[in-house]
């Protein structure tokens, strides 16, 4: 079955090896079904310090609740190829299995027009 998975996180992402990010505005939210909109699971982070991971094998990654990661030791073509979710430090489990994989993924940075 296929999970559509919605995250949001107020920082700029950035290049690093193996930092926390820390915040308290970052959710994660998924739709048990993407055809169905009703059937929905929305967590907000508990563990502000530990809210965000950045790291170059990294896509971006929530905690340890919603990783996006590459295996690059293992000759990976830089596919996200080792993406997990398990419930740490936001409030629930937005996923039924802990290990899944990617049929795609975008991100969009939203600006501010100060005018």
């Amino acid at each position: 079955m296929s999970v559509r998975i919605v995250s949001y996180n107020p920082q700029l992402w950035r290049y690093s090896d193996a930092e926390w990010g820390r915040t308290k505005h970052s959710f994660i939210f998924s739709f048990k079904n993407k055809d169905n909109f009703k059937d929905s699971i929305l967590s907000h982070v508990n563990d502000i310090d530990y809210a965000l991971y950045y790291d170059d094998e990294f896509g971006p990654s929530f905690g340890n609740d919603l990783c996006i990661r590459t295996l690059k030791e293992t000759g990976s073509n830089g596919d996200f190829d080792l993406n997990f979710c398990i419930e740490d430090g936001y409030e629930k489990l937005i996923r039924d299995t802990e290990v899944f994989s990617i049929e795609d993924y975008e991100v969009f940075q939203i600006l501010k027009n100060e005018k």
